[in-house]
């Protein structure tokens, strides 16, 4: 039984050795990359929201309430995406 541990944490800790120093740095601009274009993403995802918005108010004005309180919650998903993103290009530029 401790064989088998010590077997399992020298592999999680040989893998987490690789992500860390030989695979890490050589994606760094790849994960740069993926998220400057999720934090984009999700810009023009709330872009797109708030005109769909404005075009189903124009339609019916008597929804405003509706349309706009299941817009504020898809919008801040789609800004939580982003957000997440942005933080995640952040750690994987500090990683070394």
């Amino acid at each position: 039984m401790t064989l088998l541990l010590a077997a399992s944490l020298l592999s999680s800790t040989l893998i987490g050795y690789l992500a860390m120093r030989v695979f890490l740095p050589i994606y760094k601009p790849v994960w740069a990359d993926l998220t400057l274009k999720i934090c984009l993403g999700a810009g023009i995802g709330v872009g797109i929201i708030g005109s769909k918005m404005a075009e189903a108010i124009g339609r019916n004005p008597d929804a405003t309430g509706l349309i706009f309180g299941r817009m504020i919650v898809i919008a801040a998903f789609a800004e939580g995406l982003g957000i997440l993103a942005f933080v995640l290009g952040i750690v994987v530029q500090g990683a070394r």
